[in-house]
């Protein structure tokens, strides 16, 4: 449920998110109903990018801003949801941030598949995970085996030697890579700047 809510609040709330990660979802809205739910999960609901951007769209009716990037992952063997719903994902939201689906960046990392989708300037928007022979849950790494060591194993976190929290964070630009420091310069008011007013003190 809670990677269905994730593209529930991103869709609902792109003036408040700047990034989601769905880890074992699917599409907003691919289902209304507790029954629905179920085919939704599997086999899932195939749509084009451009139905899946319009139901996205309408759930803030109007709205004119950015949309969140997209960091989604999938195990190839989830029989609980099926890894078609992360391409429905990816198709929509690529629709969404008017980006193709042709992948701009396609990857072996410890047998896993990622890809890239990138906008005309190089910036990535939305990123897939396959995790090779993995069922319903996130993958982490705790020995470190793809280079940073991180998350425990438990009946849904499941060592597949990628760290996903800590790859979406790099996804996000947040894992402190970027090591010049933010400058800032105020033109306005001027140094010294007399206002003409004056502070009374009340105490």
């Amino acid at each position: 449920a809670g990677a269905y809510f994730t593209v529930v609040m991103a869709a609902a709330y792109p003036d408040v998110f700047a990034g989601a990660a769905p880890m074992a979802g699917g599409p907003y809205k691919c289902a209304t109903t507790m029954t629905d739910a179920f085919s939704c999960m599997s086999p899932g609901v195939d749509k084009t990018g451009a139905a899946w951007a319009t139901i996205i769209k309408a759930a803030y009716s109007g709205y004119t801003g950015s949309y969140p990037t997209m960091s989604v992952w999938a195990g190839d063997s989830d029989y609980t949801v099926k890894p078609m719903n992360s391409v429905e994902i990816v198709q929509g939201w690529t629709s969404v941030l008017g980006i193709d689906e042709t992948a701009d960046v396609t990857e072996t990392i410890q047998t896993n598949t990622h890809t890239v989708y990138k906008n005309a300037s190089g910036k990535a928007l939305v990123e897939l995970w396959s995790i090779k022979v993995m069922g319903h849950g996130i993958t982490v790494d705790p020995d470190g085996t793809n280079g940073k060591a991180g998350g425990a194993t438990n009946g849904y976190a499941i060592d597949k030697n990628v760290w996903s929290s800590y790859e979406v964070l790099k996804f996000w630009g947040l894992d402190n890579t970027d090591k010049i420091a933010p400058t800032v310069a105020i033109s306005s008011p001027a140094n010294n700047y007399d206002t003409g007013t004056s502070v009374t003190s009340l105490t």
